[in-house]
Order: C-alpha cells, then sequence, then structure tokens
C-alpha cells in the first residue's frame, strides 16, 4: 500500500521580540494608567505616548518604550511640570538626558498572570468594590468603615493595570494589599483579562517578585521642575 504524501507543515511561528512585547506592554500600561487617573486618553506619537494630565506639578508627560529619542525630546521640552517615563536599561536614559532634567529613582514595569485562586481580606476586614467603566477601586475595610488598604485597576486591551496600592501604617503585615489585588484580579479574570501590570518603585520590587511578578523593563522618571 502505497504511503499518503506528507502533509505540509505549517512554518513555524515566529515569537515576538523583547522589543516588540515591551512597546505593547508599555502601551497598555500607559492607557490604564490615565484611565485610573481619569486623566485625557494618551496621544501617540513618534516618541511613544503623551498624556496631558493637567495637573499641578503634574502638566504633561511623555512616556518612551525606549531611550532612542530621549536625547532630542529632553532637549527640545522646556515647559515647566513636564515628566518623562522612559523604559529601558536606566544607564541608556541618563546617558541622553538633557542636564536641566531632575531624574528621579529606579522604577519598573511589572506583569503577572492574574491568579484565579481567592486570597480573601481577612477577619475582621472586608471587602468593597467600586467600579466605573474600565475604572475600578478596591478597598478593604475595618468594622467602623474607615479604608485599611486600597488600590486602582483599569483594564486595557486585554491588561489589568494597578495603581495607587496603599495600606495604611497601622493595618500593615496583614496582607491586605495582596488581598484587595487579588480581589480586583479576579474582577479582571471575569472580565477576559488575565495579564497584570504595574510600576513598581525599588522598593515595593521586592514584594511583588515575591508575589509572582517579573520585571518587563526598568523605568527612568525625569521631571523638568520650575
Amino acid at each position: 500500500m502505497a504511503s499518503s504524501a506528507p502533509r505540509p507543515s505549517a512554518p513555524p511561528r515566529r515569537p515576538s521580540s523583547s522589543s516588540s512585547r515591551v512597546r505593547r506592554l508599555v502601551g497598555h500600561w500607559v492607557h490604564g494608567w490615565a484611565l485610573t487617573r481619569r486623566a485625557p486618553a494618551p496621544v501617540r506619537v513618534p516618541h511613544g505616548h503623551r498624556l496631558d494630565v493637567g495637573v499641578s506639578g503634574h502638566r504633561v508627560r511623555h512616556v518612551l518604550p525606549d531611550a532612542r529619542r530621549a536625547a532630542e525630546l529632553s532637549r527640545a521640552l522646556s515647559a515647566p511640570d513636564s515628566w518623562l517615563k522612559v523604559c529601558g536599561p536606566r544607564e541608556e536614559t541618563l546617558a541622553a538626558l538633557d542636564p536641566r532634567w531632575r531624574v528621579g529613582e529606579p522604577e519598573y514595569l511589572m506583569c503577572v498572570e492574574l491568579s484565579p485562586v481567592p486570597a480573601p481580606v481577612p477577619e475582621p476586614y472586608v471587602y468593597r468594590l467600586n467600579r466605573g467603566g474600565a475604572h475600578h477601586r478596591g478597598r478593604a475595610l475595618t468594622p467602623e468603615g474607615t479604608a485599611a488598604a486600597s488600590a486602582l485597576m483599569s483594564t486595557h486591551e486585554g491588561s489589568a493595570v494597578f495603581d495607587k496600592v496603599i495600606t495604611e501604617p497601622e493595618h500593615r503585615g496583614h496582607g491586605l494589599a495582596r488581598a484587595v489585588m487579588n480581589a480586583l484580579g479576579r474582577t479582571a479574570r471575569a472580565q477576559g483579562v488575565y495579564t497584570g501590570l504595574l510600576v513598581a518603585t525599588e522598593d515595593g520590587r521586592g514584594l511583588y517578585e515575591h508575589l509572582g511578578w517579573e520585571v518587563v523593563c526598568e523605568v527612568t522618571p525625569a521631571h523638568l521642575s520650575r
């Protein structure tokens, strides 16, 4: 019996490059951050994204997915209370920035697969969720109704962006922020969103890594003060 002709194999899938992944996640984070802060939607520009935040001390924010245009942009901008968030190796950003810019402490764009496993807020605290469209606010409340911990979360194109994760000092050590973020993450999963994103400080990085988050890239903030 003659053997059948071999079936043509599908061409191998090319994995997305690291830079394209960073660009995609940076774009999701920028849009989610604007939603959590109730700021105008970001504007796509040649160097990345511009957000017209329009609040005291934070007039405009430019987010660059890499440092290639950081030198050109940092020389061109002159308006006080402008901010840059440059993604990529910090040393590249520092070498590119005009000396007028005041550079902040290192930050990190981080991501995680949102867990479907509940991590309830411990008693006697209770969890409360407020939502408005893509904007969500989760809180752990004391029996008296005051907020012990809270976090914001907004969804954009398959990513849940977390922001302003806060535990009041007198309520730390009970896992409240973790429980609030877990609850928000399960809300996102119920909407078909499975990736979590946030930008962490140097201190926060270790905590989030302990919870399973991974660093996508470094982020260097810089501010043009008055």
